[in-house]
């Protein structure tokens, strides 16, 4: 069998698996997938000059309490976001090619994050193409394809507040 052949039934089979998954399963799994991505990018960060005292940024809540916060992150950003930057996919498809959108949906979505750092930016753009991925190809019951990406993003900023709300009480 072709190498090319082999590695489109590989992807195809891993997709059909990942597509394929409950609401809850599909929103974990991919939040763990997107985490990899991310830490699969660290020796190019490294490269480039990021290291451990490095600030990699993140946004600033100022005066919000703890609760505002979280509906800010956990909510509002997810919602807003997912509009802004995924949904466009759905109305341009039809006059553009996907893997285009995609990738363009990704970048606008890591230079809309660059504010807190180019760090920051690298580290959201994996991000951002699985959240544009999601959007366009996911469908399990009454969970279409926009409200799995906001449920995979408020799930990933949620599990960011971890540490944000840990490390403000140091």
């Amino acid at each position: 069998m072709p190498v090319d052949g082999l590695k489109k039934n590989i992807w195809q089979e891993f997709r059909d698996w990942w597509l394929g998954l409950s609401p809850l399963y599909f929103v974990v799994f991919t939040n763990i997938l997107m985490i990899g991505l991310t830490m699969l990018l660290t020796p190019i960060l490294v490269m480039l000059g990021f290291d451990e005292n490095t600030d990699i940024g993140g946004p600033d809540f100022g005066d919000f309490g703890p609760v505002m916060i979280v509906v800010v992150a956990v909510i509002v950003a997810p919602l807003i976001e997912t509009i802004i930057f995924q949904y466009p996919i759905l109305l341009l498809k039809k006059w553009t090619d996907v893997r285009v959108l995609i990738f363009f949906s990704a970048a606008f979505f890591a230079v809309a994050h660059s504010g807190y750092s180019k760090w920051y930016a690298l580290v959201v753009f994996p991000m951002g193409l699985v959240l544009a991925y999601t959007i366009d190809n996911y469908r399990k019951g009454w969970v279409n394809g926009f409200w799995a990406t906001v449920f995979v993003h408020a799930f990933r900023n949620g599990i960011a507040m971890i540490p944000y709300f840990y490390l403000q009480e140091i």
